[in-house]
């Protein structure tokens, strides 16, 4: 195949691959106007750069970074230093023909030579490799496969950093390096996402190769210290990255899809460390959608916490009940309860944000499904011993408990307390008011489905009489659609 983008494009492709190879510690890459290029060749050697976008800390810089600036590049098109490479945006077009064309070719000799050496098939097939043709015989096959190999990793790289979701560029690189087995290889692969991410932060097919990576890496350790050290990196990695990208969803997205890998001790830790960020970040419902997958993931391990030999407390939240007939069970309980209590705290805090209130929707559904059922079985090899268990904590415990009534009674005086509210006249409280109400809306549906008494049913329909004056007041723009709703 005939390479595009000229003599010209082939060159700068041979300088950005050789500046990639000669610094793999590069951290951030950044596409910049000309003039930028020639700033930055003018302050080389004077002082460090903090970031392209100058809202990073400033990088540290390990060992010499001055290996990459003795390299040979056209000083017009890149520059090179502290970890960092910038790009002329003039360029682009001409580097993306080339790398794209490049790329083509090697992986269709890559293809060609792996289902030939499966197959033990003789190659009396010439190929242009290194500027000369060579010749594929069997006794050379396994060294051409490592030359396409890395052929092939070369150009795919600089296509992702040119173009971050073409995908066929990331499938590529999996192909090959799920043929390797050695972890240094996968921790390179992530090196080479997060430098994506640092100026694609919202990239899919960089979180989504990021993920496949890591689970590549999970599935290899048996060390359980060593595996706690991964979900720690990460969460410190995501967590950069969330403060400079703030409403990133596939970033939480990311983070949410490694819970289900989490031993007990880890989602506690999880839980434990996202409670300050969240609190900065009120706003934010990614944050709150990751807890709600740590509190689900907890929910599902009832059992006692996991043995692992890691420096984590179990008791960040589970806490004995008074009641200790309540078991598990109650343990889940309380902790929903406590969680109740610091969204609580926020709302009072912070006005008219609805991510806390979705929130708190959230983790009422979980107190009625946990008050109607009790807790999960999760002695899984048999299914009549669950069931007769079941049945039995029906028994001792009704559908709907005093405890639980009087807690719907006090969200109930929560609401009131905000849509009653007239001191304060700022927006966020109209806000404020709206949220409530619609919340009040959404505890009606549900407690609907309760199965409970007849004082619940009529404080239920009282507080749904009282909705509709409510939302006529607050609200009267949506008044049709939600009287639509509760049938009112």
């Amino acid at each position: 195949m005939e390479i595009e983008g000229g003599g010209r494009g082939v060159c700068l492709l041979a300088e950005l691959e050789l500046l990639l190879h000669q610094d793999p510690l590069i951290n951030e890459v950044g596409f910049v106007h000309p003039s930028q290029l020639a700033i930055l060749h003018s302050l080389e050697g004077k002082e460090p750069i903090a970031s392209f976008g100058g809202d990073m800390q400033q990088s540290i810089v390990d060992g010499d970074t001055k290996s990459s600036r003795e390299a040979s590049y056209d000083q017009s098109v890149f520059w090179s230093g502290d970890h960092k490479l910038a790009i002329s945006v003039e360029a682009l077009s001409s580097l993306f023909k080339t790398v794209k064309s490049a790329y083509l070719s090697a992986y269709q000799q890559y293809k060609c030579l792996v289902h030939s050496s499966q197959n033990n098939i003789h190659l009396p097939y010439v190929y242009e490799l290194e500027g000369s043709l060579e010749t594929v015989g069997q006794d050379r096959q396994t060294l051409d496969i490592e030359a396409v190999e890395n052929e092939l990793m070369s150009h795919s790289k600089v296509l992702v950093l040119l173009s971050c979701d073409y995908a066929s560029a990331w499938n590529s690189r999996k192909q090959v390096i799920s043929q390797k087995s050695l972890k240094e290889v996968y921790c390179t692969e992530l090196q080479l996402s997060a430098l994506v991410l640092s100026y694609a932060p919202k990239s899919e097919q960089a979180w989504s190769y990021r993920y496949w990576v890591i689970g590549q890496i999970i599935n290899g350790v048996l060390n359980l210290k060593e595996g706690h050290s991964i979900f720690e990196s990460e969460s410190d990695f995501v967590e950069h990255i969330v403060e400079r990208s703030h409403m990133n969803y596939r970033a939480w997205r990311h983070r949410c899809r490694l819970v289900n890998h989490m031993l007990t001790p880890q989602v506690l830790n999880e839980l434990h460390r996202t409670k300050k960020w969240a609190e900065s970040h009120v706003g934010d419902n990614c944050c709150f959608h990751y807890r709600q997958c740590l509190l689900l993931q907890l929910h599902q391990k009832v059992n006692p916490i996991d043995k692992v030999d890691i420096d984590i407390s179990p008791n960040i939240l589970f806490r004995s009940l008074q009641n200790d007939n309540e078991g598990d069970g109650g343990e889940i309980l309380l902790m929903w309860k406590e969680e109740l209590d610091w969204n609580k705290k926020l709302i009072t805090q912070y006005f008219g944000r609805e991510s806390l209130w979705i929130h708190r929707r959230f983790l009422f559904y979980e107190m009625i499904q946990q008050t109607r059922a009790g807790f999960r079985c999760t002695d899984t090899s048999s299914a009549t011993h669950c069931d007769m268990t079941f049945a039995k904590h029906r028994q001792n415990h009704p559908p709907v408990s005093l405890d639980f009534f009087l807690f719907i009674e006090e969200e109930f005086e929560f609401i009131d307390f905000w849509i009653n509210k007239t001191d304060i006249t700022f927006e966020d409280t109209t806000k404020q008011k709206e949220c409530a109400a619609m919340y009040s809306m959404w505890m009606i549906l549900h407690l609907r489905q309760v199965n409970g008494s007849q004082e619940l049913f009529e404080r239920v329909e009282k507080e749904q009489i009282k909705l509709k004056v409510v939302l006529e007041n607050v609200c009267p723009q949506r008044t049709i659609i939600w009287k639509d709703v509760l049938s009112i």
